[in-house]
């Protein structure tokens, strides 16, 4: 959930800082870094937009004190809620250290990422193309609605369109080595880690069990087409932007969105080599829609139309619908823990999920034992018994002992979270 809040903050802060800066507005462009200091705190890597401060201090803002004041709250409120969330987080006994352990690891993450960059820079090249490819092809597919309205200015021959086919060419041949390094190299297809496009696997939704059969690789691979396709137009949008950019008197709009593109786009290809989850992606999602916007607006093209309209309805219906079934699917795994719970079952003998076993017992958090074969190689996240399971369909070795039913939009009809019992050996 901090994700949707962190990306709705996201959005606020550009609408307003764009909003300031247009209107010459003193105390929007405050509450702007207000609402930035609040997405740092629900999401610490929205600290990047500080990037836009300098634009406080633009010949489009004000004058004096009222430039100075601005940027001053700009840079120390953003800032001072990183350094509280990072104090926080180092410094939190909680729970026998466990959180703290889980930072100090991320932090080292980051820490070895960029030694290698400073110190092993050759090897870095590969991965680093495809990082960048990942980071674009998610963006593109985020952005499929709005990119689609683009096509016939980019690959149409109009007086107007954006670039030339030779331009197009060369950014379509970068789009193809990145995908061939992706591919052919890293054998990878999209989507290149599991969070967001779930449709294409089970998701991981803290149960055993499968809730429908994943994509065939031949459905990964179109799209994998479909995503480095739809990498060109955007491509060709954020270099618009650039473009804008060569004109004597500086455009402010073109200069916000280069710089908040592109600084987004270099954190997310340090991520990806990181960790590689493709939820953090959508911290690129208003720069991205702005660049297209940008793009459109230069060469008069309308992004909204019937079919960018029934495909992001479409998407809508498919978000709904998937989010209905991940809420209905955890009251029901929930309902059936606590059933079995009511019983005298120990937390210990159960494998309730992620969240349960973390919330029952902490000490499960720094282990990483994941059960025995072959359940071991359905999870991903450890456990201490495995008597009962709570889980999506049936078990080998398990009798089923209690169903929670609920109702699932995508399938529309009713499915089961099953309480599970491990069967005693020669019964």
């Amino acid at each position: 959930m901090s994700d949707s809040t962190a990306l709705s903050l996201n959005m606020i802060f550009l609408a307003c800082l764009l909003r300031g800066l247009a209107k010459k507005s003193l105390k929007t462009m405050v509450l702007a870094f207000v609402v930035l200091a609040l997405a740092v705190s629900v999401r610490q890597s929205a600290l990047i937009f500080i990037c836009l401060s300098p634009f406080c201090l633009s010949k489009r803002f004000g004058v004096g004190k009222a430039k100075l004041l601005v940027f001053s709250l700009a840079l120390v409120l953003p800032m001072l809620s990183a350094w509280a969330c990072d104090q926080w987080l180092v410094a939190c006994h909680l729970h026998s250290g466990s959180i703290n352990r889980g930072y100090d690891l991320v932090r080292q993450a980051h820490a070895s990422v960029v030694n290698q960059y400073l110190f092993s820079a050759p090897q870095m090249v590969l991965p680093t193309i495809s990082a960048i490819g990942q980071v674009l092809c998610y963006l593109a597919l985020f952005c499929l609605p709005a990119l689609l309205s683009l096509l016939p200015l980019i690959f149409l021959s109009k007086p107007n369109r954006a670039f030339s086919f030779k331009t197009v060419f060369c950014i379509a041949a970068l789009v193809l080595c990145a995908a061939l390094i992706i591919v052919a190299h890293y054998h990878q297809t999209m989507p290149f880690s599991e969070n967001i496009l779930r449709f294409t696997t089970i998701g991981a939704q803290g149960l055993l069990g499968i809730i429908r059969p994943a994509l065939a690789p031949k459905g990964r691979m179109i799209i994998t087409v479909i995503s480095f396709f739809f990498v060109v137009p955007l491509v060709v949008a954020l270099l618009g932007a650039v473009r804008q950019l060569q004109k004597k008197t500086l455009a402010w709009q073109p200069a916000v969105i280069t710089v908040c593109s592109s600084v987004c786009l270099a954190f997310l290809t340090l991520e990806t080599l990181v960790r590689g989850a493709d939820r953090y992606y959508l911290l690129a999602l208003g720069p991205m829609l702005l660049a297209i916007g940008l793009c459109a607006r230069k060469n008069r093209t309308n992004l909204v139309n019937p079919i960018s309209l029934v495909l992001l309805l479409g998407i809508a219906c498919y978000s709904i619908a998937g989010n209905q079934e991940y809420l209905s699917s955890n009251r029901a795994r929930w309902q059936a823990i606590a059933w079995l719970e009511k019983t005298g079952a120990k937390s210990a003998q159960i494998d309730g999920g992620y969240e349960y076993n973390i919330l029952r017992d902490l000490s499960v958090y720094n282990s990483t034992y994941r059960g025995e074969a072959p359940r071991n190689n359905w999870r991903w996240w450890p456990v201490k018994g495995e008597t009962y399971l709570i889980s999506l369909s049936p078990v080998p070795g398990y009798k089923n002992i209690h169903l929670e039913p609920y109702f699932s939009l995508l399938d529309r009809k009713t499915r089961n979270t099953e309480v599970l019992e491990r069967m005693v050996e020669n019964q």
